[in-house]
């Protein structure tokens, strides 16, 4: 298992794909699941099998990519379905899984 903890945080655009297509590479070539918190939800759409969205440290959102609408990143980013009910807690994480 390979843990990513914001692997493209501070990367520009195209080194940050590039990261992110040798993780998955490397997952689908070897076998090895890849765990990694990011937060350019474009890049988890289109690389991620699964995506799991933490809000406060309770999953949010368990799902494939192709399902991580605007309700589902409201969840995950502000912990409610949409946007007339934002608290205003911004804690969130958003982690992609490749098996």
């Amino acid at each position: 298992m390979i843990l990513a903890d914001e692997p493209v945080a501070s990367l520009d655009p195209v080194i940050g794909r590039g990261i992110i297509k040798l993780l998955k590479e490397i997952s689908e070539r070897d076998g090895i699941t890849v765990v990694a918190n990011l937060h350019q939800v474009k890049m988890v759409r289109q690389f991620a099998d699964r995506v799991i969205g933490l809000h406060n440290g309770r999953i949010v959102f368990d799902g494939s990519p192709s399902r991580l609408d605007d309700a589902a990143l409201h969840r995950i980013y502000y912990g409610v379905a949409n946007e007339n009910d934002l608290n205003g807690n911004k804690d969130q994480h958003l982690a992609v899984a490749y098996p």
